[in-house]
């Protein structure tokens, strides 16, 4: 399992004692809440402390499959042992989500008195930590009213990849040019998430207006999202999308590519009309594809089992 953690929220507010994220779809609130500073580690997406002395912070991670709160505290707990942290009178157990309290003894003298809660939501957890600087005979029960104040609305698409464009970029966190590049990030690059590529690049598709991307971009967008959905398993939404690329197409080379990949997904969606359609059309276009990989490609099984490939082989593949 791949766990990292999100940079600071940008476009996150703070306003009578309450975080309010639309990036994350999520609020957090306590009694006497109040914001330290931004948080100069870009892991933490709010720290700050609340009544009774009690300090917090929250933290989401993000993890290559979907797994519960029980899981991930099993993982922090691994990483203090890897750390060397001694933690001690640990309890722990599972409510509206999983739970721990431990105390750290520091510089030898007194009792850290520390809480987490592991919210979970799809492929991420949202890490609620509080702790009180000793221990007390109330410091259990307002560490609890601490880690109990997150709220989490649905999933609107969202990953670590949006946040860490978004600052590499300097822009907002649901611009759609930011959504689109952690879209494709997850769809291709180092990230390689096929269920957040596509989480992402539908919403990226559901904020853009057709002027906030160039054409260029839009053609990104549909042909990558296609792509990822195609690679899913979901060829009869992919085919929507992949439509959509080939008018968005700046380029004929980009209208090439988006014909074929359309052919892929309506071959193995079932649809062999539009499928061929699709293909003859990359064809015209100039689509230069092996005869190798036309005899193998696996979404084009149904189209090679059809009458029609034999006189389409002939008369657009076999004198190539």
């Amino acid at each position: 399992m791949r766990a990292l953690c999100v940079l600071v929220l940008a476009g996150a507010t703070f306003e009578n004692g309450k975080l309010r994220d639309p990036l994350w779809n999520l609020t957090y609130e306590a009694p006497g809440l109040s914001r330290i500073l931004a948080p100069g580690n870009p892991a933490v997406l709010f720290h700050g402390r609340c009544q009774g002395d009690v300090f917090v912070d929250l933290t989401v991670l993000e993890g290559s499959e979907a797994i519960d709160g029980a899981a991930w505290r099993k993982q922090r707990r691994a990483a203090w042992t890897k750390a060397g942290r001694k933690l001690e009178e640990i309890s722990e157990g599972e409510t509206t989500f999983a739970w721990l309290y431990a105390t750290e003894l520091k510089y030898g003298v007194f009792k850290r008195h520390h809480g987490y809660a592991f919210v979970t939501r799809g492929y991420h957890c949202f890490e609620v930590h509080a702790w009180v600087a000793e221990r007390t005979a109330e410091s259990e029960a307002e560490l609890r009213t601490a880690l109990g104040g997150l709220t989490l609305g649905e999933d609107e698409g969202c990953g670590l990849a949006v946040r860490e464009t978004a600052m590499a970029h300097g822009k907002a966190d649901l611009d759609p040019t930011v959504l689109l590049t952690a879209g494709i990030e997850y769809a291709q690059g180092r990230r390689a998430h096929l269920p957040l590529a596509v989480a992402v690049l539908r919403r990226a598709r559901n904020v853009a207006q057709p002027r906030e991307l160039e054409k260029k971009d839009r053609w990104r967008l549909y042909r990558v999202g296609g792509d990822a959905l195609l690679r899913s398993g979901a060829p009869v939404d992919a085919i929507d999308w992949l439509q959509q690329a080939e008018k968005a197409a700046p380029e004929p080379e980009d209208a090439r590519q988006a014909a074929y990949d359309l052919a892929r997904a309506c071959s193995l969606g079932g649809k062999l009309d539009e499928a061929f359609a699709a293909l003859d059309r990359a064809f015209v276009e100039g689509l230069v594809v092996s005869k190798a990989r036309l005899s193998t490609e696996k979404e084009l099984g149904n189209l090679r089992k059809d009458p029609r490939w034999e006189t389409f082989w002939r008369e657009r593949v076999a004198g190539k």
